[in-house]
């Protein structure tokens, strides 16, 4: 798995409810809000902590993030 530098970052950024907390501010401002419940947000969540921890196996498998990182 090779991923953009950028991205990492970026994941990194919004984890540990970062991301759950930017959608929910965002989608406050549409008009049919609520869009998503609050346990869709926290799957958003889980779903980059898994992400992060993928990513972090490659490193641990492959030594370094020189062959995940671009």
């Amino acid at each position: 798995m090779r991923i953009r530098q950028t991205t990492y970052e970026r994941l990194l950024l919004l984890s540990g409810g970062g991301l759950s907390l930017a959608m929910q501010e965002l989608l406050n401002l549409d008009p049919l809000a609520p869009v998503l419940t609050r346990a869709h947000l926290l799957a958003l969540d889980r779903r980059v902590f898994h992400v992060l921890a993928a990513l972090s196996a490659c490193r641990e498998r492959r030594g370094s993030w020189h062959h995940i990182l671009f």
